[in-house]
């Protein structure tokens, strides 16, 4: 059995594309860079939360580690959210 990956979900690709086309249309370099960080740790905290599923789903592991990485994601979404709505054009 192969758990669904959320990097694969269509609504995750398009919030990717979103943030992507928002943080492309950054004035402030400063502004514009700590974004593109922000999306960079997203993409890969999702990666990681994907890998993490699977370990902890077929080996039964705490699932402590699961939380903590959906709170990054949620964290990073608020803050990628705060920039390029208040910073794009």
């Amino acid at each position: 059995m192969t758990l669904p990956k959320i990097q694969e979900n269509s609504r995750y690709i398009n919030e990717v594309e979103k943030f992507s086309a928002s943080i492309d249309k950054i004035e402030n370099e400063k502004i514009k860079y700590e974004a593109i960080d922000i999306l960079d740790k997203l993409i890969k905290e999702v990666k990681y939360l994907d890998r993490l599923q699977e370990t902890v789903f077929y080996s039964k592991q705490n699932r402590t580690s699961l939380d903590d990485s959906k709170n990054n994601i949620i964290s990073y979404r608020k803050k990628l959210e705060k920039l390029t709505s208040r910073y794009s054009n």
